[in-house]
């Protein structure tokens, strides 16, 4: 029994050494301002990939001059990198996922959710079907695009403003 014991207390210990609290490839938090899951803003692109291995395709550069690496296919991301530091600058997911904010905002929940819970800002638009509404002294961005008469919610991550 106590074999079992030690065995068990040394599995727990190991995994705790290999993904500290918060931090496991199952974190579906978002965290205004700071992170989607387990990628953090200001993280370093080696960090990155060590975590999330290659991108899904070939690694595109924004209209910004970022790096766009896309991890759609198991992660749901698509992570900026700004080439001048080598580090996350923005996150964001847009399929439906398990991501969410400790207050429920999530991909595809209602604009109008995201006034009730956000509060009301002047919409901007992004594109001829496409607004968004921007928080950032809490850290987050909402891309909202109307399509087939309803509307499909996008999350942005940006560090915060003060």
């Amino acid at each position: 029994m106590k074999r079992i014991v030690k065995c068990f207390l040394f599995i727990i210990i190991v995994l705790f050494s290999v993904f500290p609290a918060g931090e496991s490839l199952a974190d579906q938090m978002i965290v205004p301002g700071e992170r989607i899951g387990n990628m953090h803003i200001g993280m370093k692109k080696q960090e990155m990939l060590k975590i999330l291995g290659q991108p899904d395709k070939s690694v595109l550069t924004t209209a910004e001059g970022f790096r766009e690496y896309q991890y759609m296919e198991k992660h749901l991301l698509i992570i900026d990198i700004d080439p001048g530091t080598d580090r996350i600058k923005y996150i964001a997911t847009g399929i439906s996922s398990g991501y969410s904010t400790k207050n429920g905002l999530q991909v595809g929940i209602a604009a109008k959710s995201v006034t009730d819970i956000m509060g009301n800002v002047k919409p901007v638009k992004v594109s001829g079907n496409a607004y968004s509404l921007k928080y950032p002294k809490q850290g987050i961005e909402f891309i909202i695009r109307k399509k087939n008469g309803g509307e499909k919610v996008f999350i942005i991550i940006i560090k915060a403003k003060k």
